[in-house]
């Protein structure tokens, strides 16, 4: 597991302030307009022209999952790609290492749950999806690891948003 995530924890661990090491907002989604990629990486980077303390220390991880099979299903995937390594791009050349984009074509519940462990918060903004399952594996992974409880950030247009009372909700 944290063989999958070696590159993502060296470029974080490059964020590293006086204060110690950064805060981590990660998510980790299919590479699929509905995921809402794109708009996370505008409201983060909205974020930061807005609140300049949040330019250094912070760190947003996006991992996108691109299986063949998945890449098959969306009709669109190198244009939605295209799109979201673009908005990235533009963030780190304004404010550097800031964000860290990276796509696999499969992440293990191992190196989900070692991600987690990791961040203190997650952020889903899917427009539309019924299930996902990772801020509930997000949350138990760090309960049974006895660290703080972190924060879920969820789509309003997610099923479990309804269901994870006092979870912060966008869209």
């Amino acid at each position: 597991a944290a063989s999958e995530l070696t590159a993502m924890s060296n470029a974080v661990a490059k964020k590293a302030t006086p204060r110690g090491a950064p805060v981590v907002l990660a998510a980790v989604d299919y590479l699929d307009r509905f995921k809402g990629v794109q708009l996370k990486l505008l409201a983060w980077e909205a974020l930061l022209k807005n609140y300049p303390k949040y330019q250094t220390g912070y760190v947003l991880v996006q991992i996108l999952v691109a299986s063949r099979n998945q890449m098959k299903l969306v009709t669109d995937a190198q244009l939605v790609r295209e799109e979201i390594e673009l908005i990235a791009k533009r963030i780190n050349e304004t404010y550097p290492g800031t964000v860290y984009l990276e796509e696999k074509t499969n992440l293990s519940t191992a190196g989900r749950v070692a991600l987690w462990l990791r961040s203190a918060v997650i952020v889903y903004t899917a427009v539309r999806e019924a299930v996902n399952a990772h801020p509930l594996e997000y949350i138990m992974a760090r309960s049974l690891a006895n660290v703080p409880a972190g924060v879920t950030i969820m789509s309003e247009f997610s099923g479990f948003s309804r269901g994870l009372h006092g979870t912060p909700q966008i869209n």
